[in-house]
């Protein structure tokens, strides 16, 4: 779990800037309105899983290429230019740096939910096990529907020997995974059915053009043998 949340970080920290320089490129008419922290997260959280189940190295990376861009969104610019200059700091070993950029990131947007968990993952790397716990409590705080800061924050329990507390943690980060992949399935499910009777449809329009045509048909040949 560690190995998956800091490449991550280190993803991030290469991809950001470039990410950034992109998005300035972008002529201003073109860009899209900012997405609410609640969509952003939800698409954070399902890349995570992706990125576990990746198959392959190749499908794995374009999975954190996209994670990259969805957790550098946060609907502020303020916000996301503090998190690029954290990103920044990581990618130079400046864990100091990144953590006081972070410390600022979370003031000015306090209901980022991405900001208090990177926090968390720099307090961690720092061996600070007892900020990032609170950190990673806060992510939670703000959505409890994340997976991720559970089975994080069950990582921080157990450097500091708390292991009842990493045992709640990773048992309730299975619940989620389990009701997500609960709900994509009934998703999945809804379509199939949505699909089912589309094809129906389309099936008794054609019988009925069929039968409207047998039976003008039957009614020409009927009027002639008269």
């Amino acid at each position: 779990m560690r190995t998956v949340s800091m490449v991550l970080v280190a993803v991030l920290a290469a991809a950001t800037p470039a990410v950034a320089q992109q998005q300035q490129r972008q002529p201003q008419a073109q860009q899209q309105a900012p997405r609410t922290p609640q969509q952003i997260a939800a698409q954070v959280e399902q890349l995570f899983q992706q990125l576990g189940d990746a198959p392959d190295p190749n499908q794995a990376a374009r999975i954190e290429a996209s994670l990259v861009r969805a957790m550098a969104q946060s609907g502020s610019p303020t916000a996301d230019l503090l998190l690029q200059r954290a990103t920044e700091a990581l990618n130079k070993g400046d864990q100091e740096g990144a953590l006081n950029t972070l410390n600022s990131l979370v003031k000015l947007a306090p209901n980022f939910a991405e900001a208090w968990f990177n926090r968390g993952l720099s307090h961690f790397e720092l061996k600070k096990y007892a900020e990032a716990i609170r950190d990673y409590s806060k992510t939670i705080e703000l959505d409890a529907t994340l997976v991720q800061p559970y089975r994080s924050r069950a990582e921080a329990y157990m450097a500091i020997g708390k292991q009842k507390e990493a045992e709640a943690d990773l048992a309730k980060a299975k619940q989620l995974e389990e009701m997500r992949k609960l709900r994509e399935q009934m998703q999945q499910d809804q379509k199939t059915i949505q699909q089912q009777q589309e094809w129906n449809r389309q099936n008794s329009e054609q019988e009925i053009r069929k039968l409207n045509q047998e039976n003008q048909q039957k009614s020409f040949e009927i009027a002639v043998s008269r």
